[in-house]
């Protein structure tokens, strides 16, 4: 009776755990449809060790080493090799090797490890995981190949039904986009006579182009200048708009003229403290967005236009301190080497014979992009929930993995994984009614992509991704927690914040 009795031990009575303050970063959650796609799967589990993430980088040979593989296929052939150790009485035949320069290697993307989930499930108190018998009746179901996948005439002969079915829709569609990208090129190439209205218009859009680009450039240059030059506490905002004392009348309203002008707003601060806070007008003008084709009519081209210059003259002249002087000089030169590097040379499209080569090409790719975003759209990032994984199309489903929830990654774009093996296991040790003490599982998940830079951004929790935004002045290694740092750091941390914050609502009330 003993040795019967020898794996029995007394029931477990541990504590239960209702919230996420208690089980910290353990828990996980696993989430799929079920077959019908009607309900949600959604597992709980608690994990005993955190799993790593690692990925290992793939090199392939690069153009130089594959040109040597087609000369040595040739060169050290079997029959090559015999005539040269045939003719070779003087000993000179070499076995020729492939090394050196040509033989280098160049990067052929990455590969991202799997996920282990380690976890234990106990009988007696689940500690808020889902049931033993719950797991494993989800990962028999869908953690496993579906048998309605297996390979039968009948399947085959469906699949080529509905896949005709599908393709007649998918070309459907497809005809729509083209249909329309071909009525919006024909419509613009018809009304293409080069009226007056029309080259203003093509001018303002230009200039709109430059304010955009001028007001992208400026906050880089500003930035890089400052991180050269650490060694005082000045800082500068410049951005471009319409002049709305020039486009508002406080009698009348809103104008309805043709043009109106453009007008930098500059803010200089010196340890938070405003220097220089103010405007530079008459810089340029576009069209007045609240026109008529009448008004417009009576402007002329040349009044349309954008002067750079005029904005770092005007706010070195507005303060005697020679310090923003000196910087603003430096600004410029920074500016002008970037802007000088992304300029695109477009008096090419100024020829209407090129101009329309342009459009027509122009609209090809943009009806490609739309057609293949159509036949790619099932893969997107809500594809857990497609119906082709509803219906269990891939054979086994896919699941969401909601890991480290808004810790590391974002609870609301979970990761998406397959299940590529599972196992559990129950214990030895059995409870007073016989039963199991608990039940270990192993699961190892496998991201079903390779991740984009732009996807990893998505999954990433706001406090991970956004890490570098608080403040550009800060390096990597300063960039911690300001709970976690000296005083000094802390401060510093919090007054760059408060002002990037500023700063931001201060472009946003001024653009």
């Amino acid at each position: 009776m003993a040795n019967a009795d020898k794996h029995k031990v007394a029931e477990f009575n541990g504590p239960s755990y209702e919230h996420d303050s208690n089980t910290g970063l353990s828990k996980f959650y696993l989430i799929t449809p079920t077959g019908n796609g009607n309900s949600l799967e959604i597992l709980t589990g608690l994990l005993n060790e955190m799993p790593e993430f690692s990925i290992s980088v793939n090199y392939e040979n690069g153009p130089g080493a594959e040109w040597q593989d087609q000369l040595m296929s040739f060169m050290s052939s079997d029959l090559m090799k015999m005539s040269a150790m045939i003719g070779s009485a003087n000993g000179s035949f070499k076995n020729l090797l492939k090394m050196g320069k040509w033989t280098k290697k160049i990067y052929a993307g990455y590969k991202p490890s799997s996920i282990g989930l380690n976890f234990r499930i106990y009988t007696s108190d689940s500690l808020g995981q889902s049931p033993i018998e719950t797991w494993i009746r989800a990962l028999n179901n869908y953690a496993t190949l579906n048998s309605g996948n297996e390979f039968n005439l009948n399947s085959a002969f469906e699949n080529i039904g509905r896949g005709m079915g599908n393709m007649a829709m998918t070309g459907n569609e497809a005809t729509k986009i083209a249909l329309s990208s071909f009525v919006s090129t024909k419509s613009s190439d018809d009304s293409s006579s080069s009226s007056k209205t029309e080259e203003l218009k093509n001018e303002s859009n230009k200039v709109a182009k430059q304010v955009q680009n001028f007001n992208k450039t400026i906050e880089t240059a500003i930035t890089n200048y400052l991180n050269r030059n650490k060694g005082h506490d000045y800082s500068y905002r410049i951005s471009v708009g319409t002049d709305t004392d020039d486009a508002y009348s406080f009698w009348n309203g809103e104008s309805t003229k043709a043009l109106v002008k453009l007008r930098a707003h500059y803010l200089i601060q010196k340890s938070d403290i405003d220097i220089s806070n103010g405007f530079v007008k008459d810089i340029g003008q576009w069209i007045n967005m609240n026109t008529t084709e009448e008004t417009l009519a009576t402007a002329n081209k040349e009044d349309i236009k954008f002067d750079v210059e005029k904005i770092f003259e005007d706010i070195k002249n507005s303060t005697s301190d020679e310090q923003v002087k000196t910087d603003i000089d430096n600004i410029k030169v920074e500016y002008n080497k970037l802007s000088n590097r992304n300029q695109i040379d477009n008096d090419i499209l100024d020829d209407p014979k090129m101009k329309s080569i342009y459009n027509t090409i122009n609209a090809i790719g943009n009806l490609a992009d739309k057609v293949g975003n159509l036949i790619v759209g099932k893969y997107d990032k809500n594809r857990v929930f497609r119906r082709f994984n509803k219906e269990n199309a891939l054979g086994e489903k896919l699941w969401y993995l909601v890991l480290y929830p808004d810790a590391f990654f974002n609870k609301e774009n979970p990761l998406i994984v397959y299940i590529s093996d599972w196992e559990f296991k129950y214990s030895e040790e059995s409870n007073l009614n016989g039963r199991p003490l608990y039940c270990d599982f192993k699961i190892t998940c496998c991201l079903d992509q390779i991740y984009s830079r732009a996807q990893w951004y998505r999954v990433l929790a706001p406090g991970v991704r956004d890490r570098n935004s608080i403040s550009s002045q800060i390096s990597p290694f300063e960039r911690l927690d300001p709970t976690n740092q000296e005083e000094e750091h802390k401060e510093q941390y919090e007054a760059q914040l408060a002002a990037e914050i500023a700063a931001r609502r201060n472009r946003g009330a001024h653009r």
